[in-house]
């Protein structure tokens, strides 16, 4: 059996959707911390910040058996419901580095 694979979501906010955005945040996190029927598992995530401090996007990483099964989990979740994202990018990623000691609790 194959080891499963990482994949970096990266969302970018649609102009004006930070209602949008906090309207779904409490359903969209308790979406990502659930257990998913195609086996994606968060590794950890956060929104992403504009200069300004503001959320303008959300950076995951997860682990997943496929790119497919990354697809139908963004698919699912209620940010992708509340049409918040104007653009969604899913790459594949294998950790070179990882400090766990520097990453935010």
């Amino acid at each position: 059996m194959s080891e499963p694979t990482h994949y970096v979501i990266f969302g970018t906010d649609a102009p004006g959707k930070l209602d949008a955005r906090l309207g779904a945040r409490d359903a969209h996190r308790v979406y990502i911390r659930q257990p998913n029927e195609d086996g994606v598992l968060v590794v950890f995530g956060g929104p992403t910040a504009g200069e300004d401090g503001a959320m303008n996007g959300s950076l995951l990483v997860v682990q997943a058996p496929s790119i497919e099964a990354v697809r139908r989990f963004v698919a699912a979740d209620p940010y992708s419901a509340a049409e918040l994202f104007a653009k969604v990018d899913i790459r594949e990623w294998r950790a070179g580095l990882v400090r766990a000691d520097l990453l935010p609790a």
